[in-house]
Formats: C-alpha cells, sequence, structure tokens
C-alpha cells in the first residue's frame, strides 16, 4: 500500500501491492488522490495496474510435464497458477473435459492403453481462464512375440511327427485363443499322434524369453493406424543404450510413433547382438534366430496394435544397422524403409534377394574405424562400404541416375562444425523405394547427437525422411 504525508504527497513505497486484496472503489479514490497531488503520471500509472489487476488472466508458472509409463502403473500431473481469486481448474483428455478432475493436481492410476492421451489444464479465476502447454502420456507395454520358425510335418504309418532346426520351444493349442497355448516338447522331431485325432495348433516359442517393450504414443487411440519403428542397438551396448543414444525414442511421443525397442541375444560375456550377417555380429556361434523373432514381432504387432501396415521401420547402430539390412533383405512385403547408422548390407549381393524395394537410408562417418566407410573386414569377415551398400540396394531398387550434392546439407554431429553432411542420392526409383546416403565428413562410428541440452538434426531428420516414404 501507499502511505501519504500531511500534503496528500506519496513518501515511499512500503511494500508490493496485493492486487488480488485491492478494492475497485479504493483504487478509485486513490487515483483521484494521485492525480490531485502529484499530476497525470503517477495517477495513470495507477490506473494502468488497476486495470491490470482487474482484466488480467491467471499465469501458469509450472507446466504439467509428459510422461511415459508401463501399462499398470499410476503417473501424476500437476501446475502451478498464479493470478487474483483463483476459482477453479479443469483438466482435459485431447481437449475433452475430464468428469471431477477440478483440482491442481491430476492423478492417472491403473494406466491401461485407454489413457494415453494429451492432458492439459484449464485455470479460471474472476478475471478469466488459461489453459496450459498439452503433456503426453506414453504407456508401456510388453510383447513376448512367439517364435515363428518353419515348423515341418513327417508323416509314417498315419503318425504325425512335427520337425524344425535349431533351438525352439513347441507349444499346442485348441482354439487359438492366447490363454489355450500348453507347452508341448522342447526336441525336434516331436510326436502329435495319428491324423485321424483331429485338428490341433503348434507353434514354435523362443526358449530364451526375450520379451518387447512397445511404447505407444499419446496419438494412439487403438482405431488410428500409426506408424512403428523398431529400434535395433548395437553390438555390445546396453539394450537401453539406443534409446539415450540416438533420440529417437524421445521424439516418438510428438511424431505419433508405436516404438519398439527389442533386445538381441545375450552372448556368453553377457554382451548383446544381432545375428545379422557372416560379417557381424554372431561370434560365439549362437543359434537363436533374430530374422525369426524379429519378424514375430512384427506380425505380434499387427495382430494387437494399431500399426499402420504400410509404415514399419527399422533404425539401427552398428550391428543393429546389419541386422536391419538383413531384415530389409528377408521381409521387404513388410518394412517399408530402413535406417542404418554405421553398419552395412550383405558383402555379396547374391545373399539378399528382395522380392520388391525397400526405402533405404546409409548414414556413416568417414572417421569411423570400427565398421569404416570404404568397407574393410570383421575379423576374416569382410563388409561393404556406404557407398558400395546404397549402389547395391539402388540396383535391387531399379533406381537411375546416382547424384551427390557437393556441399554439405546437414547437420548431424555436434563434434564437427558446420553443415558436415553431404547427402546422395538416386533422383529416380521408377519401383519405388528411395536409396540414400548421408555422409558425415570427419563424423565417427558413434556421432555425438547432444550437446549439453541441445539435440542436432540427426533424430528429426531420419524420423521425417522414413515417414515420408510409406510402402507403395
Amino acid at each position: 500500500m501507499f502511505r501519504f504525508d500531511s500534503e496528500g504527497i506519496v513518501n515511499r513505497l512500503i511494500h508490493v501491492i496485493e492486487l488480488e486484496k485491492l478494492r475497485a472503489v479504493w483504487i478509485k479514490m486513490l487515483y483521484s488522490k494521485l492525480l490531485n497531488t502529484s499530476g497525470r503520471g503517477l495517477g495513470s500509472l495507477v490506473l494502468l495496474v488497476w486495470t491490470q489487476a482487474l482484466f488480467a488472466q491467471p499465469t501458469i508458472n509450472y507446466q504439467p510435464i509428459s510422461q511415459r509409463t508401463a501399462i499398470g502403473s499410476s503417473v501424476s500431473f500437476s501446475v502451478t497458477v498464479d493470478g487474483p481469486s483463483l476459482i477453479s481448474y479443469q483438466w482435459r483428455k485431447n481437449g475433452i473435459d475430464l468428469e471431477g478432475k477440478t483440482n491442481r493436481q491430476l492423478q492417472v492410476t491403473n494406466i491401461q492403453q485407454e489413457d494415453v492421451g494429451w492432458y492439459d489444464v484449464v485455470a479460471t479465476d474472476t478475471k478469466g481462464s488459461k489453459a496450459s502447454n498439452r503433456a503426453g502420456l506414453s504407456a508401456i507395454i510388453d510383447i513376448d512375440p512367439p517364435f515363428d520358425r518353419s515348423i515341418s510335418i513327417v508323416s509314417e504309418n498315419d503318425d504325425l511327427s512335427l520337425i524344425w532346426e535349431g533351438e525352439g520351444v513347441l507349444e499346442k493349442s485348441d482354439d487359438l485363443t492366447e490363454s489355450s497355448w500348453e507347452f508341448f516338447s522342447e526336441t525336434s522331431p516331436s510326436k502329435i499322434g495319428p491324423a485321424s485325432e483331429g485338428n490341433a495348433f503348434y507353434r514354435l516359442r523362443n526358449p530364451q524369453p526375450r520379451s518387447v517393450p512397445i511404447t505407444l504414443p499419446p496419438a494412439y487411440d487403438g482405431e488410428t493406424l500409426l506408424p512403428m519403428i523398431v529400434m535395433l542397438h548395437g553390438r555390445s551396448e546396453f539394450p537401453n543404450y539406443i534409446n539415450g543414444y540416438m533420440k529417437i525414442y524421445a521424439q516418438a511421443a510428438n511424431y505419433g510413433l508405436i516404438y519398439a525397442s527389442p533386445d538381441g541375444v545375450k552372448g556368453p560375456g553377457g554382451n548383446f547382438f544381432w545375428d545379422a550377417t557372416d560379417a557381424c555380429c554372431n561370434f560365439v556361434n549362437s543359434e537363436a534366430d533374430d530374422v525369426a523373432f524379429l519378424h514375430s514381432l512384427i506380425i505380434e504387432a499387427l495382430k494387437t496394435l494399431s500399426v499402420d501396415p504400410k509404415r514399419i521401420y527399422f533404425v539401427g547402430h552398428s550391428n543393429g544397422g546389419f541386422m536391419s539390412y538383413r531384415m530389409a533383405c528377408e521381409y521387404p512385403n513388410l518394412i517399408a524403409g530402413i535406417a542404418s547408422l554405421a553398419g552395412a548390407t550383405f558383402k555379396n549381393p547374391d545373399h539378399c534377394t528382395p522380392s520388391e524395394p525397400v526405402n533405404i537410408l546409409q548414414i556413416h562417418g568417414t572417421a569411423d574405424f570400427v565398421i569404416r566407410y570404404n568397407g574393410g573386414s570383421i575379423g576374416l569377415s569382410p563388409y561393404p562400404g556406404a557407398m558400395q551398400s546404397i549402389h547395391t540396394w539402388g540396383t535391387y531398387n531399379g533406381c537411375e541416375n546416382l547424384i551427390s550434392d557437393e556441399a554439405a546439407s546437414l547437420d548431424l554431429d555436434f563434434n564437427v562444425a558446420g553443415l558436415d553432411t553431404t547427402v546422395t542420392k538416386y533422383m529416380k526409383y521408377p519401383q519405388g523405394g528411395a536409396v540414400e546416403l548421408w555422409t558425415i565428413n570427419g563424423g565417427g562410428h558413434s556421432p555425438i547427437i547432444t550437446a549439453g541440452q541441445n539435440i542436432s538434426e540427426f533424430p528429426s531428420r531420419v524420423i521425417e525422411w522414413l515417414l515420408d516414404r510409406p510402402k507403395t
């Protein structure tokens, strides 16, 4: 408040005016007093303060924060609001009021798929309303894809047996419901009885449990078909490392991506890897069938989630890049495109026979001394260079007229100054299936994607490149 001397002149400001407690009549009287004693300048200032106090909307000082959590867990969203005479809060999901959710904090308990979405709150006082920023809720579910290695049926004297190669646990079902599958055998061949006994269903499950976490973005409603990215880590990388490193996981919510991050096989030394090609990286002769496992993951996701079958993509680093190429070779009918960072395709083009085009993005640093830009070998196993990889896929896809931008056009690596990346691409791919190489000039095996709180163009560029190229 203000204190006046005997002549009615402002002496000093005692403390900050508490606007919400000032009454309009008192301010009008003050304005008149100041106008008569101190001139229009101070009087007009007080009138301005009074006007702002009467008509100002609430101010949101702390916004709700986006979160991702497992199915069955709980989260809370909260805000901090300043404003005179705050009356109420109203939380919303996807712009629709949530009945009874009128506190400063919103609790979402026992989260299910239908709870994912965009949440905000409208704060209302006597002067008006103010909506907060949106905060996304993403839910993580686990899928345990069945192992779908091919099973053969043999018959001998009306007795039927199932045979398969490698490891696998045989399961039996009478009605194909998920709860009806039961253990049947783990050895091949497995006798299943005479053909006259009637129908039954059999499948192989991977004997090494490999549950896959899949993140459903806020845009997921169970009906709209959304794109899916399967992220593959490199050899010896911790399973969750790739999510933090490549930053695509952090952007999945904003782009409406269903995001899967499976683990490779754990070797004797505890190192995870993918059995991708003869070059990389099954050095322990594991019989695990990663192709069958990842294929099974895609089929299970298509069956149980709202995945767009025309927008399924693989992204991999190093050994994960090799594995992405392998999946494009084996299942081009399911995969719209891949992005390989520091990986390579098969050395022998005859080892890959895709039946239809796949969009291919190869990203490689010229200073990569692990998987060399110009090709090399891992032990005695050779692999092609980055340029050779895209030339090979250009041939597969029926591309024409390779051109190269002489000047760098992208900024992907914080460790390299300026625009560090040159784009080389086929301009004509009449059958569908773009092929492109991003050369990070001076970039290493693991480009520096983050610097402090800043993220390079890398994740958004990769995501947008893939999403712009659905399966035709």
